[in-house]
């Protein structure tokens, strides 16, 4: 039984993780890279990657949720280190999800296309002041992940 929760663990961590690596490392990359040949191809990439990061944080979310009920079957314990590292990932995407990515949202909508405002636009830069911001909050997320992964490897020596 033991086993198979700690698998359950893992498996939720390595979901969520690995989906913010291959977001980040490759997936936003290739949407844009691909479009950018089109007119207005940017402006679409930019609608598929947020689309797509919708889904990244709604699965992160349920993987947060799975971790933290199912470690606390396992280990008869509500305060461990682990879960008030994941309960920050947790938060932080909230944050992401509900506070930054709605405000990208917002102008990204109220402009026909982000590619044409010019470098000093104060939606240009608002958008880029709160991408910088959804990226540092995905880089914090995965950081504190491989807190807790390192964590869990150190414990089962």
């Amino acid at each position: 039984m033991k086993s198979a929760l700690r698998f359950i663990i893992d498996l939720a961590l390595i979901i969520w993780l690995g989906g913010i690596f291959f977001f980040g490392a490759i997936m936003a990359h290739s949407v844009f890279q691909v479009m950018s040949v089109m007119d207005g191809g940017t402006t679409l990439a930019g609608f598929i990657v947020s689309k797509a990061l919708y889904g990244m944080h709604s699965m992160a979310l349920i993987c947060g949720v799975v971790i933290l009920l199912v470690s606390t079957l396992l280990h008869k314990k509500l305060f461990r280190i682990e879960h008030l590292l994941v309960l920050a990932m947790l938060a932080l995407t909230c944050f992401s999800q509900f506070s930054i990515t709605p405000k990208m949202e917002a102008i990204r909508y109220s402009v026909k296309r982000m590619d044409q405002l010019a470098a000093t636009d104060d939606r240009k830069l608002e958008f880029d002041k709160l991408h910088k911001m959804s990226t540092g909050t995905e880089g914090a997320v995965f950081f504190l992940g491989l807190v807790v992964v390192w964590i869990r490897t150190a414990k089962d020596k």
